[in-house]
């Protein structure tokens, strides 16, 4: 009798930890009441999860925002190559958009992301510090909502595709939401009454575009709201997070097509400045696939001396400086991202200087000493 309770509790246990594991079929809808749908609306959830073992901490998720008028299904066939180490997930927002002012929709959408991020938290291949939001025009509004009313320390990671901010967010130095899950535009601000204090602690991209016919990158009124300037909007970001010094007047250009980086903060508010009109060009999705590759995870090396190996600066142009090596004389290689080596050799000292002026843009892995370090080059 023992025995078979054993064997069925044994059982069972096999069955939760299967449930456990995030798959293409599992199911993440959720479902929401607000005054439109008095009998509730379920924002299904498409879901695509990688082929192969997670890492050990688990696949690293985002949360693929629609635009106005999109869908999940499209996002994800965008994505899928571009962030192919991640689960992707994409809700679907209620008459296909999302709530910001004056959409179709006025549903609790943040509240709605707050719900989705904490069950994803409940599998166990997911890597539960590691949840992003990517959005694309009214998508990318949402991320931009979530960056100010949502805390989760869960999100690490945010990107604002082209949507700035708008003056009902950031008015008077302050950052404001809505007071409950409604906007109204009838209301001055269109309801965003609520000052707020936004999460510290996270990386956010803005890409916007000089001639998008959409939302205008100077700023000004569109789509029932008032944008404000793109670059400036990047800089009340950066101010927020305890950047001091004054706004960024250039970019740093590269790429082809040519796009302006705007960084602040050794990288933790990015702008990136493009002529791709209310879209993304090959550039700019090269450094959404940068900005978001670290399924290798950056890996500190302690030293005896209790240091710590470091590249600056980080992401880099040319001539990297990597400090904190263990010893002189170290043999180091670096890797592509399919991991194929491109230099091996042997350092000098403890710091050494990695020439990547004639490789391309894209991420890169610095070995040595049995360790790992990741270098993003632009």
């Amino acid at each position: 009798m023992m025995r078979r309770l054993f064997v069925l509790l044994y059982t069972l246990h096999g069955l939760f930890a299967a449930a456990q594991s995030l798959t293409n079929a599992t199911n993440l809808n959720i479902t929401k009441t607000w005054w439109q749908v008095p009998n509730g609306y379920t924002y299904t959830v498409a879901v695509r999860v990688p082929q192969g073992t997670p890492p050990n901490t688990g696949f690293p998720v985002c949360i693929l925002l629609h635009g106005n008028g999109g869908n999940p299904q499209q996002m994800i066939g965008q994505f899928k190559d571009l962030l192919s180490c991640h689960v992707l997930v994409a809700p679907l927002g209620y008459m296909n958009s999302w709530n910001i002012c004056s959409e179709n929709s006025d549903g609790p959408d943040v509240e709605m992301l707050g719900d989705l991020i904490h069950s994803l938290k409940n599998f166990s291949n997911i890597d539960t510090a590691k949840i992003r939001l990517l959005g694309i025009s009214n998508g990318g509004a949402l991320v931009n909502r979530m960056y100010i009313e949502n805390s989760d320390p869960a999100i690490d990671r945010m990107c604002a595709v082209v949507s700035q901010l708008h003056d009902n967010q950031f008015r008077s130095v302050s950052f404001f939401q809505p007071q409950g899950n409604s906007t109204d535009p009838s209301q001055n601000h269109c309801g965003y009454d609520l000052t707020v204090q936004p999460s510290t602690g996270r990386r956010y991209l803005s890409i916007c575009n000089t001639n998008d016919f959409v939302i205008p990158y100077l700023g000004g009124p569109a789509v029932g709201l008032n944008f404000l300037d793109a670059e400036y909007a990047a800089f009340v970001l950066a101010q927020d997070r305890g950047y001091i010094g004054s706004q960024l007047s250039n970019g740093v250009a590269f790429g082809t097509p040519s796009v302006s980086e705007f960084s602040y903060l050794s990288g933790k508010i990015v702008h990136l400045k493009g002529d791709a009109g209310h879209g993304v060009n090959a550039t700019q999705l090269s450094y959404i696939r940068d900005f978001f590759s670290d399924c290798l995870p950056d890996i500190s090396i302690e030293t005896e001396a209790s240091s710590t190996l470091r590249a600056r600066p980080n992401p880099v142009q040319n001539k990297v400086h990597i400090e904190g090596l263990p010893e002189q004389n170290t043999p180091y290689q670096l890797i592509d991202k399919n991991g194929k080596p491109l230099r091996q050799g042997t350092t000098a000292g403890k710091e050494f200087i990695l020439d990547l002026s004639e490789l391309p843009a894209g991420s890169y892995l610095f070995q040595a000493a049995d360790k790992q370090l990741r270098i993003i080059k632009r």
